[in-house]
């Protein structure tokens, strides 16, 4: 059964939605993984850590598999994304 919620939405549960819509994004979640390679340590070597922990985060919090098939794909589109910022 779902649970539907009840309007006007606090603001927690805004700030929720608001991240979960965000986290679907390509840039959402870049921007997650970028926050978890900082605290980390922001060096190279963790990298990887820190994509694995945003794919898990992705995977539990959006019911879905995963975001990139793998660290590559993720690495390709993050250079992109960065790519077209400039």
């Amino acid at each position: 059964m779902i649970c539907i919620p009840i309007l006007p939405l606090d603001t927690t549960a805004r700030e929720l939605v608001d991240f979960c819509l965000s986290f679907q994004t390509v840039a959402g979640f870049i921007q997650v993984f970028e926050e978890k390679w900082q605290q980390l340590g922001g060096e190279k070597q963790y990298m990887g850590a820190a994509y694995e922990s945003t794919e898990q985060l992705y995977t539990s919090l959006l019911n879905r598999g995963r975001r990139f098939k793998d660290r590559e794909v993720f690495y390709s589109a993050r250079s992109r994304h960065y790519s077209q910022e400039s």
